[in-house]
């Protein structure tokens, strides 16, 4: 178990006391030391920032919730290159929530952690942290503000999808050891994503845009993922919608 704490400058408590009585919300609700994926070469390592730098159909601009679908899909992304990824929580295990830079409040939150195998250096990729998408694990806690609250860190697979376990996963030492991706939480992450998406302040172009491309995005992610034998429950596919559009099941 790793735990964290910070305290806020004094000027900060009032506040503190009014939310800590405040139910958490999820992305916002873990208790092991995370084991980080391997990324097997440096040239991976480098290349997962890559793929990652590329996605633009995700609403990180809207960090309120929905930070689990998020990181299955950056996950996803990876997969789909052969890149194997882990999924590290930060909860917050008392009344006082996560707190950003920016005021957002989480109970819990959760992004895709990356090792580089050439140096054993780890990263967190967050691109709706403000501090950075790409974070050291001490950076990444630090700018969740960690304040008069008790943190469990946990990581899992980067397939797993849903709240926080109690317990880790075995490390993914490369991508054969990575556990295949459920047809079913893609399609309920489709399905978060597209919602929250019309709540990240893009214009009426932009968001149908946005969403029709995480739809198609979605069909093809599940496609290459079937292809490389990393999805399971692939039927949860045939004939589902994300907001309302035919995902095309070419599983």
């Amino acid at each position: 178990m790793r735990s964290a704490q910070r305290r806020r400058p004094p000027s900060s408590q009032l506040a503190l006391a009014a939310v800590a009585a405040l139910a958490l919300e999820a992305c916002g609700p873990s208790t092991q030391m995370p084991n980080a994926n391997t990324a097997e070469t440096h040239d991976q390592y480098v290349e997962a920032y890559n793929i990652v730098s590329a996605i633009d159909y995700l609403p990180f601009e809207y960090a309120v919730d929905g930070c689990y679908a998020r990181s299955l899909y950056m996950s996803m992304e990876l997969a789909t290159q052969g890149i194997p990824s882990r999924s590290v929580f930060a909860k917050s295990t008392s009344n006082v929530p996560l707190e950003t830079q920016d005021g957002t409040e989480w109970g819990y939150h959760v992004a895709p952690l990356i090792k580089d195998g050439s140096n054993g250096g780890e990263t967190v990729i967050d691109p709706s942290m403000k501090a950075g998408a790409y974070l050291t694990m001490d950076q990444w806690i630090y700018d969740m503000e960690f304040s008069q609250a008790e943190i469990d860190i946990v990581s899992v697979q980067g397939s797993y999808y849903g709240s926080p376990p109690e317990t880790a996963d075995p490390a993914v030492d490369d991508f054969a050891s990575l556990k295949p991706f459920n047809g079913k939480d893609i399609v309920n992450a489709c399905n978060v994503l597209y919602n929250y998406l019309g709540s990240a302040g893009l214009n009426v172009e932009s968001l149908a845009k946005r969403r029709a491309h995480l739809v198609q995005r979605t069909g093809e992610l599940a496609e290459v993922l079937a292809r490389k034998g990393k999805l399971v429950g692939a039927e949860a596919l045939n004939g589902a919608s994300c907001g309302g559009q035919d995902i095309e099941d070419n599983t």
